[in-house]
């Protein structure tokens, strides 16, 4: 595809291969962080987190720290989502924050899970949020042309979002049908965050 930029990087690591941001409660049902996804660059300051639910928990409590382990941002939520708040100290570019979500029952803790995420430097956000804008714009004005999704694609790879890669692929193969190519990418990218399925909201 002209002006196509590939990934730099498509290799996968054994180390990218391991389950990770994923815990066993008590009652044996998987809690795992779903977004952002472990060790995925994030160029939203203000990220929605979600995770998958855990059968008999009435409420999650989130938190988020920085590289201090200082406490930016603490929130018990009812549902499986919880967005950073503007009011809360501001993420600052190219930095690693960790975040971690505990499931309580109505009597004790059925178990926890934590991860971390990075967010892009400032140079690197703008760049991404214009070519992103731009790939979605061709999407919208031609929603049958695959040439835009393929390299919003590319873009997520390239800049280590793993996981709106994965949902990208997802959504592509939806639209063009089987294809070998698209489902390598998809595995490829399921690999690298260990999962093994698109979570695409």
């Amino acid at each position: 595809i002209a002006g196509c930029r590939l990934p730099s990087t498509l290799a996968l690591s054994a180390s990218s291969q391991h389950q990770v941001g994923l815990m066993k409660t008590r009652a044996g049902v998987e809690l795992s962080l779903r977004s952002p996804s472990q060790g995925t660059f994030i160029a939203d300051p203000l990220p929605q987190f979600r995770w998958t639910t855990v059968k008999d928990a009435v409420k999650y409590e989130v938190t988020v720290r920085d590289r201090e382990e200082k406490v930016l941002y603490k929130a018990t939520v009812s549902g499986n989502e919880a967005a950073y708040p503007a009011s809360a100290p501001v993420l600052q570019p190219g930095q690693k924050y960790w975040w971690r979500v505990t499931a309580i029952g109505a009597e004790d803790k059925l178990g926890d899970s934590g991860d971390y995420f990075r967010t892009m430097p400032e140079a690197q956000a703008k760049e991404f949020k214009v070519a992103a804008a731009d790939l979605r714009k061709q999407i919208s004005a031609a929603p049958l042309d695959s040439g835009p999704r393929i390299l919003l694609g590319f873009l997520y790879e390239e800049n280590g979002m793993y996981d709106a890669a994965a949902c990208t692929y997802e959504a592509l193969g939806k639209q063009v049908g089987e294809n070998d190519w698209i489902l390598a990418r998809k595995i490829t990218m399921l690999n690298k965050l260990g999962w093994d399925k698109p979570d695409c909201k």
